[in-house]
C-alpha cells in the first residue's frame, strides 16, 4: 500500500497523450476552507524508504520515501500500468487541526477479499504539502474504473478528489511514460 510520500522525478506532458486540458485536473475535486490543495496527478516510481503500518490497507502498510514528490502529469486520468502511481499532495489550512482524520480510497474490488476501501492516517500539518498516493504494486491492484482519495474525519469529508484509472495505450509502459519517450506523437 502507498501512503505519503516525496522524491524528485522529471515532468513528462501526458496532456497530449489524454488528450486532456491541462486544467482538467482542478475540476476533479472539491475541498473544504480546512484543506489546501496542492499538486494532483501522476507519479513515476520513488525508492522506498521504509513502511508505516497502516492496518486497515489492503497490504496493512503504506510505504514512506525520501526527497520532494514531483507530478509527472496534473491529471486524474490513470492509465493502468504497474509501478505508477497516482495521488494528492495536501496540507491543513493555517491554524487548522484534524485530529483522527484519516486519508480514505475507494476503488473496484481488489484481491481475494474484494476490498473496496483503504484507510491511513496522514502526517498532516499546516505548514507543508503531504503526498497521499497510490501505486500500483501488484497485479492484481490494476483495476479499470473510478477511484478517489478523500480526506475524512468525524463523518466529514473535507477533500475528496476522483480518478479514472484506464486502460493504458497499447505499448505504454512505465518506463516510456517516466522518461517522456514517444508521448508527444
Amino acid at each position: 500500500m502507498k501512503g505519503h510520500h516525496a522524491a524528485m522525478m522529471k515532468y513528462v506532458p501526458l496532456v497530449a497523450l489524454f488528450c486532456m486540458p491541462a486544467v482538467a485536473f482542478a475540476e476533479g475535486y472539491r475541498s473544504k476552507p480546512t484543506i489546501i490543495v496542492g499538486d494532483i496527478g501522476l507519479h513515476c516510481p520513488y525508492e522506498i524508504t521504509g513502511s508505516e503500518p497502516a492496518p486497515n490497507t489492503e497490504n496493512g502498510v503504506i510505504d514512506t520515501i525520501s526527497g520532494e514528490p514531483q507530478v509527472i502529469a496534473h491529471t486524474t486520468t490513470v492509465p493502468a500500468i504497474p509501478d505508477l502511481g497516482f495521488g494528492v499532495q495536501l496540507r491543513l489550512a493555517e491554524g487548522v487541526t484534524l485530529p483522527g482524520a484519516e486519508i480514505v480510497v475507494r476503488h473496484p474490488p481488489m484481491g481475494a477479499e474484494g476490498v473496496t476501501e483503504q484507510r491511513w492516517y496522514p502526517n498532516f500539518n499546516d505548514q507543508t504539502y503531504s503526498l497521499s498516493m497510490y501505486r500500483f504494486d501488484f497485479p492484481y491492484e490494476l483495476l479499470v474504473g473510478t477511484w478517489s482519495f478523500s480526506v475524512e474525519q468525524g463523518g466529514q469529508t473535507h477533500f475528496i478528489a476522483e480518478f479514472d484509472v484506464v486502460p493504458p495505450p497499447a505499448g505504454l509502459t512505465i518506463d516510456a511514460l517516466c522518461s517522456g519517450e514517444g508521448l508527444l506523437s
